[in-house]
C-alpha cells in the first residue's frame, strides 16, 4: 500500500503537472489567436490606410496633370491666337508697304500734321524719300528734308530740337497695334 499510494501520489501529480500543461498549452493558443487576430486586424486596417493614401495621391496626381493639360492648351490656344494677330499685323504691314506713292504721301502728310512741329528735319527712308518729299508738300509743315536715309525700312523719323520722332510705318503699325490689337483679336476670335 505504500507504494500504492506513492504511485496515486505521482499519478495525481502528474495528472495535475499535465492538467497545467494543458491549461498553459490552451491558454497559449488563445493568447497566439488573439495576437493573430489583432495581427491581422491592423494588417487589415493598415492596408485600407495605405490603399485610402493611394487613391487620395493618385487623385491629386490626376487632377495635378489635369490642370497642367487644361492650362498648356490654353497656353498653346493663346500661343495659337498671338501667331494669327502677329501674322494680321504682318500682312497689314507689307500692305502698307505695297501701297502706291499717292496713297503713302497723303498717310505721310497725316503723319506730318500731327507730329511735325515749324523747324523739324524729317530723314526719309530710302524708298520713300520721293514720297515723303510730296508728303512735306501736301501737309504744308514748315520742315526741311535732310540728305541722308533713315536706318528705317520704310516711312522716316522727324528729328527736332530735343527729340526724336520714329515716324517709320512699322513704329506706326506698332502704336496701331498697340491700340487696337483687343479689338482686332475679338474681331478674328468671336
Amino acid at each position: 500500500m505504500g507504494n500504492t499510494n506513492a504511485d496515486n501520489l505521482i499519478d495525481r501529480i502528474l495528472a495535475d503537472a499535465q492538467a497545467s500543461v494543458d491549461k498553459i498549452l490552451s491558454d497559449a493558443d488563445a493568447s497566439c489567436e488573439e495576437l493573430r487576430r489583432d495581427r491581422d486586424k491592423r494588417i487589415a486596417e493598415n492596408a485600407a490606410a495605405q490603399l485610402r493614401t493611394r487613391e487620395t495621391q493618385v487623385k491629386e496626381i490626376l487632377d495635378g496633370a489635369a490642370t497642367r493639360a487644361r492650362l498648356d492648351g490654353r497656353k498653346e490656344l493663346l500661343a495659337a491666337k498671338r501667331e494669327v494677330l502677329d501674322q494680321t499685323f504682318e500682312t497689314a504691314y507689307r500692305t502698307l508697304c505695297e501701297q502706291n506713292a499717292d496713297r503713302l504721301s497723303a498717310l505721310y502728310a497725316r503723319v506730318l500734321k500731327v507730329e511735325a512741329e515749324a523747324g523739324d528735319t524729317v530723314v526719309p527712308a530710302a524708298p520713300d524719300r520721293e514720297a515723303v518729299q510730296r508728303a512735306i508738300a501736301l501737309s504744308g509743315a514748315d520742315v526741311r528734308m535732310a540728305d541722308q536715309d533713315a536706318p528705317a525700312e520704310r516711312g522716316f523719323l522727324l528729328l527736332g530740337k530735343s527729340y526724336e520722332k520714329d515716324c517709320s510705318l512699322s513704329a506706326i503699325l506698332s502704336e496701331l497695334r498697340d491700340r487696337e490689337e483687343t479689338k482686332v483679336a475679338e474681331v478674328l476670335f468671336s
